[in-house]
């Protein structure tokens, strides 16, 4: 057996894989807890990403989302949507969820809503660290008791790259 792990992917249909694995699992999750799940996404535009930053972006970030649309008591707000588009050089990754808890922001990010907050935390200031060091950007927005994270990448993102 040939086991790679945090390798750089070159090959666009084996970022495609490791985005379908997550993407595929987390949609499992929601339909076990009663949550719509939706994505349009295109893994081949993560080509030049490593698997484990790519497994790292979208696990925290649908985890996240998974536990702020589990805590809605309207059943029909329980949605979440993950959507790629792309123009040019760049390429967006929108994730957006409904919550009920009022968000509080420390240096753009929400401060963690989890009582021990020792142990939690992390998950957004290491996202934002992995986009950074693809020459991305990362923006949260909570407007109307609506959570969206933009994530805004060169396609084919490299370590390194200059900032978008």
């Amino acid at each position: 057996r040939n086991i790679r792990i945090g390798v750089v992917e070159d090959d666009p249909a084996s970022c495609q894989l490791v985005l379908d694995v997550i993407l595929t699992t987390k949609e499992r999750a929601c339909a076990d807890r009663g949550i719509t799940f939706t994505a349009v996404a295109d893994g081949s535009l993560l080509s030049g990403m490593s698997s484990m930053d790519i497994a790292s972006l979208f696990g925290n970030a649908l985890d996240n989302a998974i536990n702020a649309t589990m805590e809605l008591n309207d059943p029909s707000k329980r949605v979440i949507n993950v959507r790629f588009s792309s123009q040019g050089n760049l390429m967006l990754i929108q994730i957006q969820n409904y919550h009920q808890r009022r968000l509080r922001f420390r240096n753009g990010l929400p401060i963690t809503t989890h009582q021990d907050a020792t142990r939690h935390g992390f998950g957004m200031k290491s996202m934002l660290h992995t986009v950074e060091q693809y020459g991305g950007t990362m923006q949260v927005d909570d407007t109307d008791s609506v959570f969206t994270l933009r994530m805004l990448l060169p396609k084919n993102p490299e370590i390194g790259r200059a900032h978008v």
